[in-house]
């Protein structure tokens, strides 16, 4: 037996939790340099912050309004964070980002499809944080 939430009720419940004081108002993006494999136990302690010359953590995530993907799940897409090296001394292997609340607390965590070397002066890697919900049907 499958577990249903009508497509509106997880829009609503989204727009709720990027809302004004919603869970993730105030969030912000890090990126993760140690090659780790994000799941349900993973906590922020078991994530390496990058640190390649220039690095820092995002400014605060800007979420658009609730939508239904093209998999029918409820979705929430935030506005692009660039993280660009300013110099070459401290190159980093990049396994993925992570979201933090305003008490530095996880929210969720996502791995890229391949590590991102950045290497030198200009290197860069853009992150879309997004937010998926949706029934178990």
């Amino acid at each position: 037996m499958a577990l249903v939430v009508p497509k509106a009720v997880c829009r609503a419940w989204l727009d709720s939790v990027v809302g004004a004081e919603g869970e993730m108002e105030e969030v912000t993006v890090r990126l993760f340099k140690n090659n780790v494999t994000v799941d349900g136990d993973t906590e922020i302690a078991d994530l390496t912050v990058a640190d390649f010359t220039g690095y820092a953590e995002s400014t605060v995530v800007v979420w658009g309004g609730a939508f239904t993907n093209t998999n029918g799940k409820a979705e929430v897409i935030g506005g692009s964070k660039q993280f660009t090296a300013t110099g070459s001394a401290t190159p980093n292997t990049v396994y993925g980002y992570y979201v933090v609340d305003g008490d530095s607390e996880l929210v969720y965590a996502e791995n890229f499809n391949e590590p991102i070397e950045v290497t030198g002066v200009g290197d860069a890697i853009v992150v879309v944080p997004r937010f998926t919900l949706g029934s178990q049907e």
